[in-house]
């Protein structure tokens, strides 16, 4: 099959899109809870507070370990 014919771009207005697009901005607490069902939210609150208390421990262990 021959190449497709390529059609000649704006290389002009495809900089003017790049420099209106904003950068995606980190998501918050109310983001996620915005995306959430309530019960998926809670589900997702308890186990970042099992993270933390797992990652401190661990932290913390380490420290006593070196």
């Amino acid at each position: 099959m021959p190449p497709k014919k390529k059609s000649k771009v704006d290389l002009s207005h495809l900089r003017s899109l790049v420099h209106q697009e904003n950068a995606p901005a980190p998501l918050t607490a109310d983001h996620i809870k915005n995306m959430m069902i309530p019960s998926s939210f809670k589900a997702h609150q308890y186990i970042m507070s099992l993270w933390a208390d797992y990652s401190f421990a661990s932290l913390q262990q380490r420290e006593q370990g070196s």
